[in-house]
């Protein structure tokens, strides 16, 4: 298997082959705006930054399949794509801000009633 690091650079998603020499092997335009946190499993990549949208891209393709708009109040910092649902993303903010939204299979946005927003304060 390949073994890939995927890398926020600017508003691209950068992925490099680390098995070879570091080789960029692909590099994907996502979002508007500057990218600051990426996590991935072993079907998908979830990607936000200072746009507040987190985005939901196939690990196959490299393609969108999903987003969320204002997933929080201030940029994301923070985001984990859960090990038993490939579709249910957590995200944190530089406020401590938590949101938390799950795709159903083949949806463009978050199923309706699974997506909250908390403070940690």
């Amino acid at each position: 298997g390949q073994s890939l690091l995927a890398v926020a650079e600017g508003r691209q998603l950068s992925l490099w082959d680390i098995a070879r020499a570091p080789t960029c092997v692909n590099r994907v335009n996502v979002g508007l705006e500057t990218l600051l946190c990426v996590a991935g499993n072993s079907n998908a990549i979830a990607l936000s930054g200072t746009e507040r949208t987190v985005y939901l891209l196939d690990n196959r393709k490299l393609r969108p399949v999903g987003s969320l708009r204002g997933a929080l109040k201030y940029e994301v910092s923070w985001l984990e794509l859960s090990r038993s649902s490939n579709a249910c993303v957590s995200g944190s903010g530089f406020d401590s801000e938590i949101s938390v939204a799950s795709w159903a299979t083949g949806g463009a946005k978050p199923a309706a009633g699974v997506h909250f927003r908390g403070d940690a304060r």
